[in-house]
């Protein structure tokens, strides 16, 4: 669910670089810079809260893991542990000069949009029936690939030499986080996962 989220989130964001370009759209070189990185570290402290939260994972242990493997189980956890652990750090380093840790600028299209991938994210979490659905699975694979892709691009215009070591880190990481949710799919699709 919050992995759709981000995923639209990303691509409304790629969007919004897209018009920046637009002639007249630019009032003074050093504002765009900042409204991105804002934008980047925003963007990556809601998906990795959003992980680090896993809220739906209460519901799915009490409805689904049944159905599911250790694996898929100590996996969310796993993940679900990092993103806390990396949400907390993001907070603090970005009070790092220059300062990131306000909001961007408001966009009601942008919120929209997150609200309508939440609303369609819950469809693939779960089948109408409340019975696990490796869609779930996809949705955690295409998170993780989302925060990877945030981390990279934003620490291409961070400035800050720690955060963009730690925007590197967080990329290798969660590449990493990727790799493992893929291979636990490819597993339940192969072996009597649900594949509806």
């Amino acid at each position: 669910m919050r992995g759709r989220r981000s995923f639209i989130s990303f691509l409304f964001l790629l969007a919004a670089a897209g018009c920046a370009g637009l002639p007249g759209s630019q009032p003074e070189e050093s504002a765009p810079t900042h409204v991105d990185l804002l934008i980047g570290h925003n963007l990556l402290q809601d998906t990795l809260s959003g992980e680090g939260g896993l809220g739906m994972l209460r519901v799915l242990k009490k409805l689904t893991l049944s159905h599911v493997g250790k694996d898929v189980q100590n996996m969310m956890n796993a993940l679900g542990e990092a993103s806390r652990n990396r949400s907390k750090e993001l907070e603090k380093l970005r009070k790092l000069e220059p300062d990131v840790s306000s909001k961007p600028p408001p966009s009601p299209i942008g919120d929209a949009i997150q609200t309508a991938a939440t609303e369609a994210g819950k469809h693939d979490m779960l089948h109408p029936d409340g019975t696990f659905s490796v869609r779930f699975l996809f949705l955690q694979a295409q998170a993780t690939r989302m925060v990877a892709v945030m981390a990279t691009e934003t620490a291409k215009i961070e400035p800050n030499a720690d955060r963009r070591k730690w925007l590197v880190a967080v990329a290798k990481e969660y590449e990493g986080y990727h790799d493992d949710v893929v291979t636990v799919v490819e597993k339940h699709s192969r072996f009597g996962g649900d594949e509806r």
